[in-house]
């Protein structure tokens, strides 16, 4: 058997390789989850947007569905959207003109969260009977 130092150096690695090689993985490794953790953010964010929508349209639904004398402005809050808490806002503006009576309705839902869109706005029109 040989000693150590009388090995060929195509035989192993030397430390330096392995410290290289190990850095380069580890940043490989970090870029990776940042990618993973963005991507499930986002993730998060479209499925309260959607959520969102989902009560909004709820609201313009039985709106329309009541009597002309039920669509009147509101607020709820503490309504579920996923995990976190929403606020639900419904503005109304009774319109009179030459051809008829309408109300214009607005459903917001908005959320706390820290995505530069955390509100949701959906309009209709209601005629009067």
């Amino acid at each position: 058997m040989r000693p150590l130092w009388q090995h060929s150096r195509t035989q192993a690695l030397t430390l330096i390789e392995v410290l290289i090689a190990v850095l380069i993985f580890g940043l490989v490794a970090i870029g990776a989850m940042t990618f993973f953790m963005y991507g499930r953010s986002h993730i998060n964010a479209a499925g309260n947007r959607r959520l969102a929508v989902e009560l909004a349209r709820a609201r313009l639904e039985q709106l329309k569905a009541g009597s002309y004398s039920s669509v009147v402005s509101g607020s709820e809050s503490g309504l579920a959207l996923g995990d976190i808490q929403a606020t639900r806002t419904t503005t109304v503006v009774e319109r009179n003109t030459a051809s008829g009576r309408y109300k214009e309705v607005s459903v917001c839902v908005r959320w706390p969260q820290h995505d530069p869109q955390n509100e949701i706005w959906l309009y209709t029109i209601i005629a009067a009977p």
